[in-house]
């Protein structure tokens, strides 16, 4: 296999802001620096592929000593590939992912915390100040260390059959309440389910979180949502999703692949998904009817939370030159400039409130109404806490909700189920 890394070492002229120190050094007069390659592996789409090897360029052109090479890989298999690879030391340098894969390498050893590196570049309270509190909280979910650098957010929004909306008199929902009377006013008229959800149990999480009802408890890792509160949000879910006279205000599973599918099929009066499908939307229902998007409902508007679905930039570690040279890689990535290119080539949000006032940005959320619904929400987006055990807790959710919906049991029941099958989870049994 071809080597991904190399490590040349030459003589220094002058010396560089980090030289070959720990992070704490601060610098270390009259060391050599060490040319560094690194290599982004990702399996994104030609055109952000092409996005991401520009970036990469102008980067490696502004740094003598790094060159940061960009492979794109086949989706298939890729997360086994890349765990395989990186714990062989034969790998990617950088991979753009998700806080799970974090907190599994990070409990390996096997990334780099960037906490030591923004420290000793004084750029740490910089970088918070920017960075959204759920953004913030999900990087730093793993005892206090930065194994992530969040670098782009996607969140999510409603989209609905505007045209039905028009002709049953229905208003832009605003509330939870709202959009249940709507979703029974579509089901009444039209003898289809009024709103679909993408993702069920990320809805529940976000209920949960509106409501102020503990998900997970990081602390104690435990589940905490058995409460006559999280008890009755499952009832109130279940009492919509099962109709005991004609078609259901909510859905609990799309009739076809996607509920996009469904809306252009018209088995769908809505559904709330991520703010990067409303191409998916657009195709599907092509001229057949007129449809629209609005942001997600809130049950206080005085509370607002939304979701936060966030993506960054995990450095593998492999020697004090090289992670240095990841950690400037990823400052730069996520600057404000090139923060605001990559989310217009990804199609995604950035966390950052400088790129957020950015004029280039500006101008693609003004061109995207999608986007610009859900950046409206990203600092109020909240995450769930990353756990050991928390990918199984999360499929509890959607057996509650479905098994509650459904009948199979009562609320309560559900309820205690997936509660006593998520803590055996998260405590390792």
């Amino acid at each position: 296999m071809k080597n991904l890394f190399k490590v040349l070492v030459v003589a220094l002229l002058a010396v560089t802001m980090f030289g070959c120190s720990k992070p704490a050094d601060g610098g270390n007069e009259g060391a050599a620096e060490e040319d560094v390659e690194l290599v982004i592996w990702h399996t994104f789409t030609d055109a952000q592929n092409d996005a991401l090897k520009k970036i990469a360029k102008d980067f490696s052109d502004a740094h003598e000593h790094i060159n940061v090479v960009v492979e794109q890989q086949p989706y298939a298999d890729f997360d086994s590939k890349v765990a395989n690879a990186v714990r062989s030391q034969s790998g990617p340098d950088i991979c753009i992912l998700f806080d799970t894969n974090a907190a599994t390498y990070g409990e390996e050893g096997l990334l780099i915390d960037f906490l030591p590196y923004l420290e000793a570049d004084g750029y740490l309270d910089t970088l918070k100040s920017r960075m959204s509190a759920g953004a913030w909280a999900d990087g730093t979910a793993y005892d206090n260390k930065l194994y992530m650098w969040p670098s782009n957010v996607t969140a999510n929004i409603v989209y609905y059959n505007k045209t039905w909306y028009d002709e049953l008199n229905l208003t832009v929902p605003t509330t939870w309440d709202e959009l249940v009377a709507n979703s029974k006013a579509i089901a009444d008229a039209k003898g289809v389910a009024g709103m679909g959800f993408d993702s069920l149990p990320d809805n529940c999480i976000l209920w949960f979180n509106q409501k102020g009802i503990t998900y997970l408890d990081a602390t104690t890792k435990t589940a905490g949502y058995n409460t006559p509160e999280g008890v009755e949000l499952v009832k109130w879910f279940a009492d919509n999703a099962n109709s005991a006279n004609g078609a259901n205000a909510f859905a609990l599973a799309a009739t076809g692949n996607y509920f996009s599918e469904d809306m252009g099929s018209m088995n769908v009066g809505g559904y709330i998904g991520s703010c990067a499908g409303d191409p998916y939307v657009a195709s599907a229902v092509g001229d057949k009817y007129e449809w629209d998007m609005c942001a997600l409902p809130q049950w206080d508007a005085n509370n607002i939370v939304s979701t936060a679905f966030i993506r960054g930039v995990l450095g593998f570690t492999k020697g004090e030159a090289h992670d240095k040279a990841v950690y400037e890689f990823t400052k730069y990535f996520t600057s404000t400039d090139v923060s605001a290119y990559w989310c217009e080539q990804f199609y995604c949000l950035s966390p950052y409130s400088d790129v957020a006032e950015n004029a280039n940005y500006q101008a693609y959320l003004a061109a995207h109404k999608s986007m610009q619904l859900a950046q409206e929400g990203v600092p109020y987006g909240k995450v769930a806490p990353v756990l050991p055990g928390a990918p199984s807790a999360r499929t509890e959710l959607q057996t509650m909700l479905t098994q509650a919906a459904t009948g199979m049991v009562t609320p309560e029941e559900a309820v205690q189920t997936a509660v006593n099958n998520s803590n055996a989870a998260l405590s390792g049994n």
